[in-house]
């Protein structure tokens, strides 16, 4: 079984308080970082809410992938070409980078309008994820119902079409499950162990905090330092479990 550990937005948070639980337990994850966000490492005249440059550099060489969340959190195609080669610029990035896209937007019914980034290699894949607006009648109501009752099998009744499975024919669009206060840990782990053999699955993140914020809209997109301290305890002391990143995901397959 191999898990991605997947962070959207490049948020400071990623750099003080998860990249020190990876680093405790040796696991890869990707930091998909919003290229006009990321702090300059000389400007210190404001609260830095992202992570800089520098900070990007420090998680490479801990093993964290880099990639791309488009150059302002849109999927403008403009945008996500600009972003992607922003990155690749200043982290002297050789590789095409991969794309995470911003509110999961992009989804198989829209993916032929983005596919030209992956045929003129502008990108390595694209990464999305479920929008319950869009999900339909029954996936909604799942959704509701393990939010609400935090059941592990209504969580992986919602979440099973987004397993990989390893062997199919090569793809560059991954689907991801998010992690976030609607979900446990219990959830995901007993997701993960409900998986069979050879299959893959991405674990979308936004902020890891030691607590969760007063404020209610950003509280819904907090995992606590306690939960993810758990689930990589979990991931890192299983025999058929394997932590790897989205571009291993993606050579796998490819």
């Amino acid at each position: 079984k191999y898990i991605v550990l997947s962070f959207d937005d490049g948020r400071k948070d990623f750099y003080t308080y998860a990249l020190p639980i990876l680093k405790k337990y040796k696991l890869k994850a990707v930091l998909n970082v919003i290229s006009n966000f990321v702090e300059n490492d000389d400007d210190h005249s404001r609260n830095q809410m992202n992570v800089s440059w520098s900070d990007l550099e420090v998680c490479m060489k801990s093993g964290i992938e880099i990639a791309s969340h488009s150059a302002d959190h849109t999927n403008v195609l403009e945008q996500i070409i600009r972003g992607c080669e922003d990155i690749s610029e200043k982290l002297l990035l050789a590789e095409k980078i991969g794309f995470a896209s911003p509110h999961s937007e992009i989804c198989s019914k829209n993916f032929v309008e983005y596919k030209c980034l992956l045929d003129d290699n502008y990108i390595s894949y694209i990464r999305s994820g479920n929008q319950v607006k869009r999900d339909g009648y029954l996936h909604a109501l799942l959704y509701l119902l393990y939010k609400y009752t935090h059941s592990p099998l209504f969580f992986r009744w919602y979440n099973l079409r987004n397993i990989i499975t390893i062997g199919n024919k090569p793809i560059c669009f991954f689907p991801s499950i998010t992690c976030n206060a609607d979900n446990t840990v219990k959830q995901i782990i007993s997701f993960i162990k409900s998986m069979p053999n050879e299959s893959a699955a991405i674990f979308m993140f936004h902020s890891i905090l030691d607590k969760y914020p007063i404020d209610t809209y950003y509280k819904k997109w907090v995992n606590t330092t306690e939960e993810f301290n758990l689930l990589c305890d979990y991931l890192s002391s299983s025999s058929d479990v394997k932590v790897i990143t989205n571009m291993d995901l993606y050579r796998m397959i490819k």
